[in-house]
């Protein structure tokens, strides 16, 4: 017997392993744990609302200060001065297309080398770090209006 989901109800085997136990609003918290081999790891998320001409229309994240469209293509994205960031793993974006069209952004990729000190890293903390959007051609792209960018990163909170 195959298991099925009904009602948000999983239905198990006739052994009654997980009958009618809810799948429903699952806490999947792992008790605040990351498993990984890097001391003090944290992950930030966000995301920007694109306006016309590729201007920031509005963004969230949960560290996130401000960010803001250096060119074309192009974005800033500063941290808040009480974070704490000595080091970048890893920063990926993806780009959502708008109602109606297409984003016109194929790739969304840092603008630092692998594993860079946060650029602007002052005794006030906080950091900043710049994206860019490129297009299928791999030139410099601003999003379609009404484009929304999705970004995550990975970052050390440890000076080690």
């Amino acid at each position: 017997m195959r298991p099925r989901v009904c009602n948000q109800t999983f239905y198990g085997h006739k052994s009654g392993i997980n009958e009618g136990k809810s799948i429903a609003n699952r806490n999947w918290s792992n008790g605040g744990k990351i498993y990984t081999m890097h001391t003090s790891p944290v992950i930030v998320t966000g995301s920007i609302t694109v306006g016309a001409t590729g201007a920031v229309a509005s963004f969230t994240g949960s560290v996130v200060q401000s960010i803001t469209r250096t060119s074309t293509g192009l974005y800033q994205i500063t941290l808040q001065p009480n974070t704490n960031f000595s080091k970048l793993y890893h920063l990926s974006g993806a780009a959502q297309s708008p109602v109606s069209g297409l984003s016109g952004v194929l790739a969304i990729e840092c603008q630092n080398a692998p594993q860079p000190a946060l650029a602007s890293y002052t005794a006030i903390r906080g950091g900043q770090v710049s994206i860019k959007c490129l297009d299928a051609a791999g030139a410099l792209v601003d999003p379609a209006t009404g484009s929304v960018i999705t970004i995550l990163m990975f970052l050390s909170n440890s000076s080690v």
